[in-house]
Parts: C-alpha cells; sequence; structure tokens
C-alpha cells in the first residue's frame, strides 16, 4: 500500500488518501490580485498590467509571483495553465474600437488581443474580459500580463493573474 510518493530526502512529492484522491503540496501555483486603480488609460497598444498598482497573491506556492514587478517566473518546467481577467470603466463618451487581454512570455508577445476581445466602455459603464491559455516554459522563463487596444480610455479598476503547472 502507497500512500505517500517521497524523494529520498524525505520531501512528500504526492499523498493518495483513501478515497483515491491525490495532492501534490509542492507543485507551483499561484494567485495574484491588483486592485488599484490606475487613474484614466488611454490604450494605443500595448499597455502592460505587470507594474501599474499594487499585487497581492493570496495563493503564491513556490513564491513564483513577484509582487514588484508582476511576474509570474517559472521554476520547474512544464506546461502551465494561465489566466487573467480584468475590469475597466469607461472614462469617455466614445466608446473606441476595443480591447482585450495579451500574454508575454519574456516580454514578447504570445496571443493577439482577439483571444479575449471585449467592446470599449463609455463613461460610467464597466467593463469586463478574461482569458486562458496553456504555454510550454523553461525554468527561468517568465510571463507578464497587458491590454491591446485602439483609442480607448478607461480607468483599469481590478485585474487578476493566475497559474499552475499542469504537467
Amino acid at each position: 500500500l502507497v500512500q505517500n510518493i517521497k524523494h529520498t530526502n524525505g520531501t512528500t512529492a504526492q499523498t493518495i488518501d483513501s478515497s483515491g484522491r491525490i495532492t501534490a503540496p509542492n507543485r507551483p501555483v499561484f494567485y495574484a490580485v491588483n486592485g488599484s486603480d490606475t487613474g484614466s488609460v488611454t490604450l494605443s497598444g500595448d499597455y502592460m498590467l505587470s507594474t501599474s498598482g499594487t499585487w497581492t497573491t493570496p495563493v503564491n506556492r513556490g513564491n513564483i509571483f513577484n509582487t514588484s514587478n508582476g511576474r509570474f517566473t517559472c521554476t520547474v518546467a512544464g506546461v502551465y495553465q494561465l489566466q487573467g481577467i480584468v475590469t475597466v470603466s469607461g472614462t469617455s463618451t466614445d466608446a473606441g474600437d476595443g480591447w482585450g487581454i495579451k500574454f508575454y512570455k519574456n516580454g514578447t508577445a504570445i496571443t493577439n488581443v482577439e483571444l479575449s476581445y471585449a467592446p470599449g466602455p463609455i463613461d460610467g459603464y464597466e467593463s469586463h474580459t478574461g482569458a486562458t491559455i496553456y504555454e510550454d516554459l523553461n525554468v527561468g522563463d517568465y510571463i507578464e500580463i497587458g491590454l491591446d487596444g485602439s483609442n480607448d480610455s478607461f480607468n483599469i479598476l481590478h485585474r487578476a493573474f493566475g497559474g499552475h503547472l499542469v504537467g
């Protein structure tokens, strides 16, 4: 009967309970939130969310999300599921051309805005969008999220960024 899978140094990698449920207590996972209002932002291309406002990490197993630079850095190579969610509030009477989330790997965009396209909000109304991707990462690769759009003006009210190692 095997209940725990351990490294030779005694570190438990997995536990299987009597119902067959598996836990992996050291699997890299993070969830970061940032509720700082940016003030009015006008998109005319890429806008990085990584350094705007204050990030907090309700979950940061393995200390893989840096709250100072807004980046997730891979410490275990493999495929990761990554998510981004953003809420904005319009600051213009013109709805603009729309906007969306983009993911960046080592500083280069790996998705386009159409993945999570949202219409531009008008003054007093909110708009939300989110996206999920799977990305194969090597140790040391870093991921950031940002926005892209054209002629949209709004306050960025809330953003969340999360991910975990799939395998």
